[in-house]
Formats: structure tokens, C-alpha cells, sequence
């Protein structure tokens, strides 16, 4: 998934664009934040087991690492067609953690 995302650092309540790149795994998801100063760059590896909830809604993906924390993924920026992406997910999200809403 690439696309455009904001985040937002509290301590100094601006607003900084950076370029999003996520890829799933059989044991959870890499994700890589590439900003425009380099050494802001982050990549975050986070496991299956270790996610709040995953919700398969009609046009997303809601991925929460925590309670309040969410990675939103939209079904347009998928590299595979959602019915492929909802049977990857069956298979690895363990499933009192997997919602299915479609």
C-alpha cells in the first residue's frame, strides 16, 4: 500500500506528510514511514498476535495496534483483489482478533 498520510507530532501540534509503505506477512505486517528528513524515517514490524483488532469493512481495512490506535487501509490501494486480502487474513489474523463486517 503506498499513499500519502499525515502525522501529527503533539509536542509540536504541526501537521508532517510522509509516504506510507506497508506490506502483510504470515506473521503480521511490515510498515515503513519515509519523511522528508530522513533520519525521521520509521519502520515498524507488528506481529498478528500482538493487534487489538482487525476490522474487514466494505471500503477498509482497520488495523488497531492499540485500543486507540489505528492503520486505516483502503480496499483501492490493495495490490490484490479484497476477496484474495479477507482470505490472507482469515488464514493468519487469529480469529478472535479478525471482524469481518462485509
Amino acid at each position: 500500500v503506498n499513499n500519502n498520510v499525515k502525522k501529527i507530532c503533539k509536542s509540536k501540534a504541526k501537521v508532517v506528510r510522509a509516504k506510507q509503505h506497508m506490506r502483510f506477512g504470515k506473521n503480521g505486517l511490515m510498515l515503513d514511514l519515509y519523511f522528508q528528513n530522513e533520519e525521521e524515517n520509521e519502520h515498524d514490524e507488528i506481529f498478528f498476535d500482538e493487534l487489538e483488532k482487525v476490522y474487514f469493512a466494505k471500503d477498509a481495512i482497520y488495523i488497531y495496534i492499540e485500543k486507540r490506535s489505528v492503520i486505516v487501509v483502503p480496499k483501492r490501494n490493495l495490490k490484490v483483489a479484497p476477496i484474495e486480502a479477507r482470505a490472507f487474513l482469515t488464514k493468519f489474523v487469529p480469529a478472535h482478533k479478525l471482524v469481518v463486517c462485509v
